[in-house]
């Protein structure tokens, strides 16, 4: 059974995860991938997250998809119980998963119940359908034309930072330019999604 915790801020929402943790999650160790914050410039937030799991008893393995090889990559993906990914740009993010074929083994071993997937902001927007709505939040740059189809793992859309500076104004346009076509469900920085097969519930509400 699938099994997703989605959130905007992990810092934030790590109250929610550790009671969703002690529920849903046996392993201790966890494989972090900060990619995404690769072209930020305030990457904070991947910090604060990897003290978060040490704090909550997780070991952390690392995993830069850009820089790893492909074999290293798909190994440790593989292998991995837990895997925690990242906010920064979504677009950018998507497509060095997909580049080294990184998306499909997630999407795979979410769905076969054998990975449970932790998404951060950008991290929790591509486990949608379509990135195609981040456009609005995020710089598609020349990143994305090949990277708009995302995992695939949820029915609806998490639009991340609901009401939170700096992103009230985008997060409110993404509700107004699609929320009469996708089934939006925004959260704030100190709520969370969890997802348990086909159903989900936001937590922190």
């Amino acid at each position: 059974m699938i099994e997703m915790f989605l959130c905007s801020y992990f810092a934030g929402a790590a109250t929610l995860f550790e009671d969703y943790a002690k529920q849903n999650i046996r392993a201790k160790e966890v494989l972090f991938i900060p990619t995404a914050a690769n072209v930020e410039e305030y990457r904070d937030y991947v910090d604060e997250a990897k003290e978060a799991f040490v704090k909550m008893g997780f070991e952390v393995q690392i995993l830069d998809v850009s820089k790893a090889s492909e074999v290293e990559a798909k190994a440790k993906i593989g292998a991995a119980r837990v895997l925690y990914v990242s906010g920064g740009n979504t677009f950018y993010l998507l497509r060095e998963l997909k580049k080294k074929g990184l998306a499909t083994l997630i999407t795979g071993r979410v769905r076969n119940g054998e990975l449970v997937y932790v998404g951060e902001s950008a991290g929790a927007m591509i486990a949608a359908p379509s990135i195609e709505y981040a456009s609005v939040m995020d710089d598609a740059g020349d990143y994305g034309a090949a990277a708009q189809t995302g995992l695939d793992l949820v029915k609806f859309y998490p639009v991340p930072h609901y009401g939170e500076e700096p992103f009230v104004q985008s997060a409110a346009e993404i509700l107004k330019a699609y929320g009469g076509t996708l089934n939006l469900t925004p959260i704030n920085n100190a709520e969370a999604i969890a997802v348990h097969g086909d159903k989900f519930e936001i937590l922190g509400r």
